[in-house]
Parts: structure tokens; sequence; C-alpha cells
């Protein structure tokens, strides 16, 4: 290769307008509204499913008993302890949900023994509940199975509508 003279001039360099884009101002406008529509739906988005959820007693009451009814209209007990522990297992969800009590997660006894989850109910609501506990365990725990699987889900069932009837607040 041949050398080259060296040369200290500046040369201008090449023009960039040939390089740019060629928008108008109504592209441009349409493309700024876009990304600023895109922006606020995001927005939105993320208030509502970062927002805490607002529930209220009434509507968490609500949301239990429509479970507990699903889980009566499923039930299909073969014998009395079916119906028995699945009539109990139902109720007791329901009262864990609806005023957060861990009758669920409790013996026959444990939960009697406590005054705390019935305390807000009319005290014959609560005698209806300590008699279904008592007949329900009864069969659930019990020798023999005496009784009509459909009358024991029934009995059930009214006493779990006397409960949810029976909130004051």
């Amino acid at each position: 290769m041949a050398d080259l003279p060296a040369t200290f001039e500046l040369a201008e360099p090449p023009p960039v307008e040939p390089l740019l884009p060629s928008w108008s101002y109504g592209t441009a406008a349409v493309f700024i509204i876009g990304a600023l529509l895109v922006v606020v739906a995001s927005l939105l988005f993320m208030r509502k499913v970062l927002a805490p959820r607002r529930t209220t007693p009434e509507s968490i009451r609500a949301t239990a008993w429509k479970n507990a009814q699903r889980s009566f209209a499923k039930l299909d007990p073969a014998n009395v302890r079916d119906a028995a522990l699945g009539s109990s297992f139902i109720v007791r969800g329901y009262l864990a949900a609806a005023i957060g009590d861990p009758a669920l997660f409790e013996t026959h006894d444990e939960f009697l023994a406590r005054e705390a989850p019935l305390a807000e109910f009319p005290e014959a609501i609560r005698e209806k509940v300590r008699m279904l506990f008592s007949e329900l365990a009864a069969l659930k725990y019990g020798p023999e199975e005496i009784g009509d699987p459909a009358a024991i889900v029934a009995r059930s069932r009214a006493t779990l509508q006397d409960i949810h009837q029976g909130f004051t607040k």
C-alpha cells in the first residue's frame, strides 16, 4: 500500500438528515398519544392489582354462606357417619370463614369449651350449635350408625341457616 500523505485538515461530516425517519407531526402525535395510553392503562391495572381488597364482614359471610350452600348441595352421604363428617366439616368451615374462628381445626370439646366463637349470637342459637356439634360428634365417633343421613344433613343446614341469620353486626 502506498503511504498517504498525512493531512491535518478537518473534513465536514456527512449530513444526518437522510438517516432520520421522516415523520410528520401527525405520526409523532399518534405515537405519543399511544404511548401515553399504554402508560395510563398500565398504571390503572397495577393500581387495581396491587390495591388492598376492601372486604366487609358482610361480604365475607355472604361468600362463606354461598360456599357452604354449594358444599351442602354436593354432599351425598352414603351413611350416617359420612353425613355427620360432611355436615360438621361444612358448618365448621363456615364458622372459620365467616367469623375467623379456628373451629375447623379444633376438636368438638375444644370448640365447646370456648365461649368466644359464638359470643355475639343469642343463647338459643348458641345452644342449637352446641347440640348439633354434640350430635355430630356422637355420630362421627360413636360405635353405632343409627339414623337417617338426609335428616342429619337437613338439621345441620337448618342450624347453619340460624347461625347465618343470627349475626347482629
